[in-house]
């Protein structure tokens, strides 16, 4: 069974703020931290979802915040 991520994206000029949680109720937050380049996020998605996990992300910026998939 797959399992879904959620990820939180906090968005700086220079740097992104990630928090992760898997689906679960009792699951445990995770922060990371990552240069905000184009491959540098690439690389960060890839790790996440690597064993085939959905991904969910949320991002916040500084003039509001929403789904990625909008």
């Amino acid at each position: 069974m797959d399992t879904t991520i959620f990820v939180g994206l906090d968005v700086h000029k220079k740097t992104i703020a990630v928090a992760t949680v898997e689906g679960g109720a009792a699951a445990d937050v995770r922060f990371y931290g990552t240069p905000n380049t184009p491959d540098a996020i690439r690389s960060m998605l890839r790790k996440l979802g690597k064993g085939g996990q959905q991904l969910h992300l949320d991002h916040h910026v500084r003039w509001g915040h929403g789904s990625l998939a909008e």
